[in-house]
């Protein structure tokens, strides 16, 4: 049985001049011919016809793993970008409490907000719910998330992320990864891999009186070189339109490798085709 290929239309193309359709997502009614309001796939479902646009912001499910920078501090609440339609929102009542505390919060825990997460600090979360109006509802009740620093920030499409069990990698080059669904991926090298004259460092008290040591780390070039590798490999991945998850990611950065290329050259336009080859391999095999 041989399936057809999907049906490619730009705006304003004539979709089907035919009548008995329905009208769904991206898509108008002009003249009785059924117009298409966005770029993309069309997609039929019985008589419900509708387009799925190949650039779209992130949604969130319930479940999934984000990554987000801080905008501004509510009433008992942080607003954060996350790359959807709206700013996602974060309950005072959904962190995780310094010292591991479980009471309800109060008045006193209000004004140490921003101790806790401050303007333009990059957090990992889990979206706990999708609000009525469209807005995504995080938390970091977990351990595993919360505050990011000592690391680097990529950004790419969230269509690209492939929807994994996991999203928090370490990988076989001393990099951990936490990829985020919505398209940002925050990099950092592993604690193991820190020098020792890392360990040296001494933290840096905040001006505001918060508890928490903020340390700045140093890392060596090896480390910057590992970093940058692997930050131009999911670039590489990006340019290609090929998902993005642990795997791929590593069969980039060891063909940069084999190919003799440093990490500046892996976005070269010449190289993208020879340097995502093996992840490009893999995902014919996988479809």
């Amino acid at each position: 049985m041989t399936t057809s290929a999907p049906q490619y239309v730009t705006t304003g193309d004539i979709i089907t001049p035919e009548s008995g359709f329905l009208m769904g997502h991206g898509t108008t009614v002009a003249d009785n011919k059924l117009i298409a309001t966005v770029s993309g796939f069309v997609e039929r479902v019985n008589k419900l016809i509708s387009v799925r646009p190949l650039n779209v912001r992130y949604g969130g499910e319930v479940g999934d793993v984000v990554v987000g920078r801080v905008i501004e501090l509510a009433d008992k609440k942080w607003r954060l970008e996350v790359g959807s339609r709206q700013f996602a929102v974060l309950m005072l009542s959904s962190v995780h409490l310094p010292g591991g505390e479980q009471r309800r919060r109060t008045y006193e825990d209000a004004l140490q907000m921003r101790s806790m997460f401050a303007e333009g600090d990059l957090i990992s979360a889990e979206v706990f719910k999708v609000l009525p109006e469209g807005a995504i509802s995080l938390h970091t009740r977990n351990l595993k998330y919360g505050k990011l620093d000592n690391g680097q920030l990529v950004t790419v499409p969230s269509a690209l992320i492939k929807r994994c069990k996991q999203h928090f990698h370490t990988l076989s080059c001393e990099i951990d990864v936490i990829i985020g669904t919505n398209g940002f991926i925050w990099i950092t090298p592993t604690p193991e891999s820190q020098s020792e004259e890392q360990a040296k460092d001494k933290p840096q008290r905040q001006e505001d009186g918060d508890e928490k040591p903020k340390v700045v780390r140093h890392f060596n070039a090896l480390v910057r070189e590992r970093l940058s590798r692997v930050r131009n490999s999911i670039l590489a991945l990006a340019q290609m339109y090929i998902a993005i998850h642990s795997v791929t990611i590593m069969d980039v950065y060891m063909q940069s490798i084999s190919l003799g290329l440093r990490a500046k050259d892996i976005l070269n336009p010449d190289i993208l085709q020879t340097v995502t080859q093996s992840a490009l391999s893999r995902k014919g095999e996988q479809s």
